[in-house]
């Protein structure tokens, strides 16, 4: 028990002569302390002394720690900084970490935030993913850009997903695993990767949809080079007071126009829709048509009244009546004076043969619908040309025809099909009377028809390959018709010996695509937007892929692109195989606007209705086109080189306030004087 501050030394001695000795450190406890820490905030890179303070005259040893290494990239996990055994604090990745100091009963902490810098510790990896098909290169560098050099090793045995210890991901299909790197003994970190397959492009089904007020819609179908899912898209509208996206539906607010826009967190290339929100029609719809519908009846038959929907595609309930009916001469019996009889509010039977009605269904809100009703007698007995037939893989569509007895018509209530045996040796079609086959293996199959009375009809349907082609000949490749500017072609896979076809498939059109323009230049106070001009050796009747490299500074709507922020995008025209061409669109913002060097022509209606107020013209350029500066009615001066030797009649037309600044003896002082356009040297 010591009774004071200081060193004292405790000597055991053994019974054997033996003797053993601890040199201890007496202090007074004390009752408080402080960490005492410079900045709580520190780049990473910067060392940092860290100490603790205790009350005069009182002094105990401290323990430090480091808890809760958090960094920023919520999705990796590691080392935040680093604590020497001088209690030197050092920041190595932008987080956050807690500073956790003990002595005796006493313990105190301390949030430090570590910030970028460049010598924090990046680790380049895929954010959401890598397309499975092309390895990725992980990579940890620091703020500078530079490589720092470290180990990579995956958890689990890394069959399906690899890592390879300089950091290549490769895969063979969709999986997840985690990475481990180590940067040295006490830096490391781990996160998990995930290979999935991505797509180049999103496309949507329209343009332009148009919606009803207030009711939800989902997203028109979004397409890609590879299937996707509606949770792998991500769905932002233009305008929220028009229309907002919950749950990637579109809720329509109010009478407007809204650019909504699909972006996937694995491509680059985003698409848009323009969403039109007008008022509802109130009508009833029947099969999407409305106003008036159709259905045949049986005689004798009692089936449901068909399902109407309003403008948003929700069922309403209606009260039927009959509102005009014809019963045939020659009709006796209790029905004579009626054809349909209505039953239970949705059904209906008919009484006669060769009898029609005109039915009425009125919805709570007085919105009517017309339906038509078609009486016929139903067959009684059915059968099929052949019972028993043999066909050959490969040749043309064959079809077999239901034959029915002297019933005055037939629908699908009257008849259900059935195919059984090798199902897969055959791609099938049913329609009412007949079913179409294309023969795509050997098997055999048995198909039966079977009436709403009972009865049925079957035949036996053998399907062989030709004898031609039972010695395995190569099949190959032939085109039946070429593709032209605007039309698809067709190649069939046929035997290289007896031609038997054995599939098909079309050929994209070939052809030239272009621009009006190679270039355009939109202003965001003035002209902000322009049609392009698309065509395919001239012709507008096929459809094109056009997109935008940037939609956050033009995006495309058909073949007008429009202005959203300062900057340059590349429109790309593309279609089928043909080969695509380019627009590079600029946006500007200021009004005065210096050209870049490398032009040779300003081509056509370049700057035509903008809001600029003077332009230079770089040294290089030769030609100024048709409507270059046209309607500039803000434009003041522009300064025209030497170089330009050819000026279009109408280039400055209906810009009146335009002074043209050039060379005495110049071309464009020439062309000034004659056109009577203020210019100056």
């Amino acid at each position: 028990i010591p009774d004071a501050t200081g060193w004292v030394t405790v000597t055991a001695y053994g019974t054997d002569g033996s003797t053993d000795s601890v040199r201890l450190q007496v202090f007074d406890a004390p009752e408080t302390m402080t960490v005492e820490v410079p900045t709580q905030t520190i780049a990473a890179g910067e060392p940092m002394q860290v100490s603790v303070t205790f009350p005069e005259g009182c002094w105990a040893p401290a323990y430090y720690y480091l808890f809760d290494q958090k960094p920023n990239d919520t999705d990796i996990t590691g080392t935040v900084a680093l604590l020497s055994d001088e209690h030197v604090f050092t920041g190595v990745m932008t987080g956050t970490v807690r500073l956790y100091v003990q002595s005796g009963s006493l313990n105190q902490s301390v949030n430090i935030t570590v910030t970028d810098s460049d010598a924090a510790l990046h680790i380049d990896r895929p954010e959401y993913g890598f397309d499975w098909r092309t390895p990725y290169q992980l990579r940890v560098t620091n703020g500078a850009g530079q490589n720092i050099p470290a180990v990579y090793s995956n958890s689990g045995n890394g069959k399906n997903i690899r890592v390879s210890p300089e950091g290549l991901l490769t895969a063979d299909g969709k999986y997840q695993m985690t990475v481990y790197v180590t940067v040295t003994d006490d830096i490391s970190y781990s996160f998990s990767v995930h290979s999935v397959e991505c797509p180049e492009w999103l496309e949507p089904e329209a343009d332009v949809m148009v919606l009803p007020l207030n009711i939800p819609f989902q997203i028109c179908n979004i397409t890609a080079d590879i299937n996707i899912s509606l949770n792998d898209i991500k769905v932002t509208s233009s305008d929220e007071s028009v229309v907002t996206v919950e749950n990637n539906q579109l809720v329509p607010q109010k009478i407007g126009s809204a650019l909504v826009t699909v972006w996937s967190r694995y491509c680059d290339v985003n698409c848009h829709v323009l969403v039109v929100v007008e008022e509802p029609v109130n009508k009833l719809y029947m099969n999407g048509t409305a106003d008036e519908g159709e259905i045949f009846l049986p005689y004798n038959r009692t089936v449901k009244l068909p399902t109407l929907t309003n403008y948003y595609g929700n069922t309403v309930n209606v009260t039927w009546r009959v509102d005009y009916e014809y019963v045939p001469q020659g009709t006796y019996g209790s029905s004579t004076t009626h054809s349909v009889s209505l039953l239970s509010g949705n059904k209906i039977k008919g009484l006669v043969t060769n009898g029609y009605a005109l039915l009425i269904g009125k919805a709570g809100n007085g919105v009517t619908f017309r339906l038509n009703v078609q009486l016929y007698q139903s067959p009684t007995s059915c059968w099929f040309d052949y019972a028993e037939e043999t066909w050959t893989v490969g040749s043309t569509e064959y079809q077999i025809d239901l034959r029915t007895d002297g019933g005055s018509g037939i629908s699908d209530l009257d008849v259900a099909y059935t195919l059984t045996g090798d199902t897969e040796c055959v791609i099938w079609k049913q329609d009412v009377d007949r079913c179409l086959f294309t023969c795509v293996n050997e098997g055999t199959v048995t198909l039966t028809a079977r009436l709403s009375n009972g009865k049925t009809a079957t035949t036996v349907i053998h399907v062989q390959l030709s004898n031609a082609c039972k010695n395995g000949h190569d099949p190959r490749w032939v085109v039946t018709d070429l593709p032209g500017t605007w039309w698809y072609g067709r190649r069939e896979y046929q035997c290289s010996r007896c031609w038997l076809c054995m599939g098909e498939e079309t050929i994209p059109c070939t052809g030239e695509l272009s621009f009006e323009h190679s270039s355009v230049y939109l202003t965001l106070d003035g002209r902000t937007s322009a049609q392009l001009g698309a065509a395919l050796d001239g012709s507008q009747k096929e459809s094109f892929t056009i997109t935008s490299s940037n939609p956050d500074v033009v995006y495309v709507l058909g073949d007008t692109v429009f202005a959203v922020s300062t900057g340059e995008a590349v429109i790309t025209l593309s279609k089928g195989v043909c080969t695509p061409v380019y627009c590079t669109v600029r946006v500007l913002e200021d009004s005065m606007f210096v050209l870049p060097d490398g032009i040779s022509v300003i081509e056509e209606g370049a700057f035509q209705y903008t809001s600029i107020t003077s332009a230079i013209i770089p040294d290089g350029v030769t030609r100024i086109e048709s409507a270059t500066f046209a309607n500039c009615e803000q434009l003041a001066e522009v300064c025209i080189p030497d170089s330009v030797t050819y000026i279009a009649e109408n280039a400055f037309s209906g810009s009146p306030n335009v002074t043209i600044v050039c060379s005495d003896g110049s071309y464009a002082a020439t062309w000034a004087e004659s056109h009577s356009i203020p210019r100056t040297e």
